[in-house]
């Protein structure tokens, strides 16, 4: 039998390691309670910072054509000067508290944003010019989206694109004066621009920037609400999801606000060939040379040759001299309902120099047409800078079953589409009879100021704003 003494002892260890062990285990559960605190206030911190800046990357989207409309003429000398007026027009919206818990937006296009310095070991963002052409310039103005202390910020960094000058109008692949509505029967590869109001139904495939003005009136300037119908409903652009440039059915980018296009066109007056006819063939021959057979009857045709040195001559070959220094331009008038356009040869060039078709009617636009120096694969084209182009004009233009391409800037109040189309160009006016598949491919030389004579010329002004994000 053991002692009391050497009991007690026992016991008496045994309470002191039951209580240092309590004690360790409450020392634990209140570090435990201090590190779940802790990350959950680090979630909810990044949480708000993310919310704020995607707030100011929804208020660049939906406001990009209202900071073009106040910036200065693009020049060499007028970075510094734009930079600074896109700073202080973000900078009003310094003072909005976006979530209630003071969260601030600091946008920089410049080194200061809302007062305040970019953070040390921050590059300073910088603003491109461009000369793409005769008084034409694009931008890339890259900017910075900060949230959370100065001392250890999240950063986006984003760039705002634009362009300036008075480029051809044909520098839109699609040009709309009136109402459109967009789905998925056109494809356009290239910009778009609508000026009345727009319609975005199933998935519209764009690969540039869809701007609209909104007008309920096509003014010069007219801009009207920041909205667009989304299927059958109207919707705020700040609403659109998943952001004001991506609507879920838009694959390129959307911008709201841009001045109205169409009614600020200067159209050039063309003078130059003159003519009576119900079909008009073009052809290209062996030198290079344009060929025009013009009828008025299957009994009653009159040939036209444009030589390579840019005289106008009646006959298939050198005779007379109608024009000499000639600008392409055909005047037509329908010898009855309407003129019939069409190639010599559906499987060859037909256009070889710039030609300008001005119908006072009606045209029926039968057989592909087509540039000699544009090389097409399937539905794809490319061009380099020759002067081959066409143009078209009329009240309505008709394209046949037969036509599966056509080279040309087509200005028209009604384009009639019945079947798979490819237009290597542009159209200027809504696709209100596109039954089938149209694919409207822009074409990049109008950015360089070149395009078919007779294309009306835009105002000059800042346009085509587009905003990307990186995360």
């Amino acid at each position: 039998m053991q002692p009391r003494g050497f009991t007690l002892i026992w016991v008496l260890i045994v309470l002191v390691i039951l209580a240092a062990v309590s004690g360790a285990m409450l020392q634990s559960a209140n570090t435990s309670d201090r590190t779940a605190r802790a990350v959950a206030r680090g979630t909810l911190i990044r949480i708000q910072e993310q919310n704020t800046l995607t707030y100011g990357q929804r208020l660049l989207e939906a406001n990009a054509g209202t900071l073009l409309r106040s910036l200065p003429a693009a020049s060499s000398y007028a970075t510094g000067e734009i930079q600074s007026q896109l700073q202080r027009q973000v900078d009003e919206w310094c003072t909005r508290n976006i979530d209630g818990s003071g969260s601030q937006i600091r946008i920089y296009f410049s080194s200061t944003a809302c007062g305040t310095e970019l953070p040390a070991g921050q590059p300073a963002p910088v603003l491109q010019l461009n000369s793409t052409g005769a008084n034409l310039w694009s931008m890339e103005a890259e900017f910075f989206l900060l949230a959370g202390p100065p001392s250890r910020p999240t950063v986006r960094r984003g760039t705002l694109n634009a362009r300036y000058g008075a480029p051809p109008a044909s520098t839109y692949a699609l040009l709309s004066a009136g109402d459109t509505t967009l789905d998925s029967r056109v494809r356009i590869q290239g910009d778009a621009h609508v000026d009345g109001r727009l319609t975005l139904r199933d998935t519209v495939d764009l690969s540039g920037a869809l701007s609209t003005s909104n007008c309920q009136v096509v003014t010069s300037g007219c801009v009207g609400a920041a909205e667009v119908n989304l299927a059958d409903t109207r919707t705020n652009v700040m609403s659109i999801l998943p952001t004001p440039a991506h609507p879920a059915e838009l694959t390129g980018t959307l911008s709201v606000g841009q001045a109205g296009e169409t009614a600020a066109m200067s159209t050039p007056s063309l003078s130059g060939l003159t003519i009576v006819a119900s079909t008009v063939d073009l052809g290209v021959l062996a030198s290079g040379e344009q060929y025009i057979r013009a009828c008025v009857s299957f009994f009653s045709c009159t040939t036209y040759l444009g030589t390579t040195d840019g005289a106008l001559h009646e006959g298939s070959v050198r005779n007379a001299t109608l024009i000499s220094g000639w600008n392409g331009a055909i005047g037509i008038t329908p010898a009855g309902s309407e003129v019939v356009i069409r190639p010599v040869n559906p499987d060859a060039p037909s256009v070889a120099r710039s030609l300008s078709l001005v119908v006072t009617g009606a045209a029926k636009v039968d057989g592909n047409l087509m540039y000699t120096q544009t090389s097409c694969s399937v539905d794809s084209c490319t061009s380099d800078l020759s002067t081959d182009a066409l143009s078209i004009q009329a009240s309505r233009v008709t394209v046949t079953t037969r036509t599966v391409r056509t080279h040309a800037t087509v200005i028209t109040d009604q384009f009639l589409v019945t079947a798979p189309l490819t237009l290597f160009g542009s159209l200027i006016g809504a696709p209100t009879g596109v039954s089938a598949q149209l694919y409207i491919q822009g074409d990049a030389r109008a950015r360089t100021g070149l395009a078919p004579v007779g294309v009306p010329q835009l105002a000059a002004r800042w346009r085509e704003a587009s905003v990307t994000v990186g995360q």
